[in-house]
């Protein structure tokens, strides 16, 4: 999957203005204490917000790159008129930064440069490979050059997430190792669990072809290793209840469960719900047939162990216990499926077609 069509988006000064700072100051028990209440702010009627600065004068802009950051629409119509002119304001503003910004350690060239880069991400592709090295090179040096925060967090998994939905395996697994690297020196605990994510994405990365240790608590309570399902072919589903798109799967992975169960098909769903209770009410009601596996919080290790950032994330595994595929998803599960144990019966599939179309 390419990512010619990645429009970038005000997802990113959402994600600068709301993300926890690392370090923040915490309660007795190690939660994170309450903010106060974000309140809308307003601007004059008068005052374009969305005209940058024509200025080459560096304080200025990073002034007006803070203010626009920091706005909250009081009004649905103003939110509606922000989503639309901050990205390229924002964008605007941050270009004539690291253009005119002499001083790379500057707070006001931290601020622009992930806001800069991730624009540039949306042509990746269409890069030469020595272009996009030199894109990862340059973030590297940034990243590693100065104190790591949310801004830096935001950049590193943009440029990672970038790399391997564009499918250059070499340039995401390097861009993977040096953050790993990079987050691994950090004094803020925070910080180094991310590492440990960004290195088991490299171990993702490399994992076709190669086994998988899996381990968890069933819904029953009992101990389970995935090597107690030697000899068959497993979908290892990493998946939540609050998650739209692994919903989603959820009727394909039956049909495929009831078409090939019989012919040495399993599924192992690991949940990462936090609330047990909304897990025990989603699977009284959709009874699914196949094992889940939950750990306390959410938290299994193999979450760290394979790098695993989003949801739905699936695995699937030969009857070897190879893994021969990352991205078991949708029609991509069905036709892999049907090469490793043989085509569904035509009348089988009409059949389930039917019934899930009531």
């Amino acid at each position: 999957m390419g990512i010619r069509g990645m429009k970038w988006s005000v997802v990113l000064l959402l994600a600068l203005a709301n993300l926890p700072t690392w370090g923040e100051e915490k309660t007795e028990n190690g939660t994170p204490k309450a903010e106060a209440k974000e309140t809308p702010t307003e601007t004059p009627e008068d005052v374009d917000l969305y005209d940058v600065p024509k200025s080459t004068d560096v304080d200025e802009l990073h002034a007006y790159l803070k203010k626009l950051i920091a706005y909250r629409p009081a009004r649905p119509k103003d939110a509606l008129t922000h989503r639309k002119k901050a990205p390229d304001a924002a964008f605007l503003a941050a270009d004539r930064i690291v253009s005119f910004g002499k001083d790379k350690s500057s707070a006001a060239y931290r601020l622009a440069y992930p806001i800069y880069i991730s624009r540039k991400l949306s042509g990746l592709s269409l890069k030469s490979t020595a272009e996009q090295k030199k894109t990862l090179d340059d973030v590297i040096e940034f990243v590693g050059s100065g104190k790591i925060g949310r801004e830096e967090y935001v950049l590193m998994s943009r440029v990672a997430r970038a790399f391997e939905a564009d499918e250059n395996e070499e340039l995401a697994v390097a861009a993977n190792q040096a953050f790993a690297e990079i987050l691994s020196k950090s004094d803020e605990p925070q910080l180094r669990d991310v590492g440990q994510r960004f290195a088991g994405s490299v171990r993702r990365l490399k994992l076709v072809g190669q086994g998988m240790d899996v381990k968890g608590t069933d819904f029953a309570g009992e101990k389970f290793t995935l090597a107690s399902l030697k000899g068959k072919v497993v979908l290892i589903d990493f998946w939540a209840t609050w998650c739209g798109p692994c919903l989603g799967e959820i009727p394909n992975m039956r049909r495929m469960y009831e078409a090939y169960h019989d012919k040495g098909f399993e599924i192992v769903g690991l949940s990462v719900d936090e609330d047990r209770q909304a897990l025990d009410s989603f699977l009284e009601k959709e009874k699914l047939p196949w094992i889940i596996l939950h750990d306390e919080m959410g938290k299994n290790p193999a979450l760290i162990e394979y790098g695993v950032m989003g949801y739905p994330t699936m695995f699937l595994m030969g009857a070897d216990g190879k893994v021969v595929s990352t991205h078991a998803r949708g029609p991509e599960l069905v036709r892999l499926l049907e090469k490793l144990l043989g085509p569904v019966e035509e009348k089988e599939v009409k059949k389930e077609v039917k019934e899930d179309a009531k």
